[in-house]
């Protein structure tokens, strides 16, 4: 069985520890995983409902393995629905970052994927009856994303230094040069805006919002995938070398180009590389837009692993033309210690609203799982078997992915729109597209991760 990005429902409430989602067979209302009070606010975890994955070989209607989906998911609340046969469906968007890159990056073209999502919850079934799969996704469409002028988004690493893309009524864009076909083949080159893509809204009226790691910026694209506004965040957060914005996150490109030689390879200020705008939210009301970094900035101490622990939160008004600034917060992010007793910050991932001043921050440590060198801790052990998943082991296909990255909040029950404070929390893994089987420039350039795994 091969596995790409995995997915966990955890059957959540979000008011109070006095409310349980309503279960037609779950007769122990008194057991719970675990809990936990946030400013007076009382958050309760079921159990994991539910659980699914991916074929690692799939691909989307261009040819290009559909991989690194867990970097960004939303599911409108409008698409939510609950049938008579208590089987939950909706739609459900995903954005992957910037294509395969264990090796580097390549002009891989961002995109936002469609699928429709099915969800039989499975409630209070034991580790001798396990279940598999009760999430299913099929797939329905891909985006193509562009810039204002139609060029596509490329997930190459920004060019060191400018100058870089500008266009009328627009702040100075990520972007760079490249040679070739942009994946080491032969090409005539060009000049491309780019985008680390991480964090996904889905507006009311249809349009993206999403958050990118290289600015670290946040875009607005319209349905069919054309960037209609850049947001750039204040000076804080911009990255500079040498006195000057350097987007550059010091990842190369796949084959040897531009952008080998970062110096340094850190920048002096802004955010640091690869950990930009992980995380993206939006008010319930549609008004406030809110990114949070995966971590410290530099000028916080954030080229330190150990020590990169508060990171920023942003807020932004979207009514105003451009989204203004409303405030900004800092966040303290968990630290964990390893068994030589070394400690690490776990940065995070994704931030999702849940209503006036509090927000779920899915924190984590990064480099454990299927496919990694260690163990990821996402769930309880005892709830995993319930589905015959496990932490820890044998790298097996039972074996919890590592990188979960995205959260999506769903109501129980549908018709009242959460007004209970019953959740669903969904959850999915980011695998950075590897497989043995990979294929994208519309299925011309083909891989096989040098790892092995799928």
């Amino acid at each position: 069985m091969k596995t790409t990005s995995a997915f966990l429902l955890l059957s959540s409430t979000l008011s109070s520890a006095a409310l349980l989602p309503r279960q037609a067979n779950n007769t122990d209302t008194t057991s719970v995983v675990s809990s936990t009070t946030c400013n007076g606010r009382t958050y309760v975890y079921n159990q994991l409902a539910g659980y699914g994955f991916m074929p690692g070989d799939a691909y989307d209607k261009f040819g290009n393995t559909i991989g690194g989906i867990g970097s960004g998911i939303a599911i409108p609340r409008d698409s939510w629905k609950l049938n008579k046969k208590g089987v939950y469906s909706g739609t459900m968007f995903a954005i992957p970052d910037r294509g395969w890159n264990t090796q580097g990056t390549l002009d891989y073209q961002g995109r936002i994927h469609k699928f429709k999502i099915n969800f039989t919850p499975v409630y209070n079934n034991n580790n001798a009856t396990p279940v598999t799969n009760n999430i299913e996704l099929r797939y329905q469409d891909t985006i193509l994303l562009t810039d204002t002028k139609g060029n596509p988004i490329s997930g190459l690493d920004a060019a060191p230094t400018g100058p870089y893309v500008q266009y009328k009524k627009f702040p100075v864009l990520p972007s760079t040069n490249f040679t070739g076909d942009g994946f080491g083949g032969p090409g005539n080159g060009g000049t491309r805006v780019v985008g680390d893509n991480e964090g996904l809204v889905v507006a009311s009226d249809g349009t993206f919002w999403i958050s990118d790691e290289y600015g670290p910026y946040i875009y607005q694209y319209g349905r069919g995938g054309k960037m209609q506004q850049a947001v750039m965040p204040p000076p804080a957060y911009i990255p500079m070398r040498n006195g000057s914005i350097s987007f550059s996150a010091n990842s190369p490109p796949y084959y040897s180009g531009l952008e080998d030689d970062v110096n340094p390879e850190d920048p002096t200020t802004g955010r640091e590389n690869n950990a930009g705008f992980e995380g993206l939210t939006m008010s319930t009301d549609g008004r406030y837009l809110y990114a949070l970094l995966q971590g410290a900035t530099v000028q916080d101490d954030g080229t330190s692993k150990a020590n990169r622990r508060y990171t920023r939160l942003i807020q932004y008004d979207t009514l105003q033309p451009p989204p203004a600034v409303v405030a900004e917060y800092v966040v303290p992010m968990p630290i964990y210690t390893y068994s030589n007793g070394k400690t690490r910050v776990a940065a995070q991932s994704e931030v999702k609203y849940v209503d006036g001043k509090q927000f779920i921050v899915l924190a984590r440590d990064s480099n454990a799982g299927h496919g990694a060198a260690s163990s990821t801790n996402f769930n309880n052990p005892a709830q995993l078997s319930r589905f015959s998943l496990h932490n820890g082991g044998a790298q097996d296909t039972s074996l919890l992915n590592e990188k979960w990255e995205s959260l999506a909040l769903v109501p129980v029950t549908p018709s009242n729109n959460g007004a209970d404070g019953q959740y669903f929390m969904l959850s999915m893994s980011d695998n950075n597209f590897i497989t043995q089987d990979g294929h994208l420039q519309d299925g011309r350039f083909g891989y096989s991760d040098p790892s092995g795994f799928n």
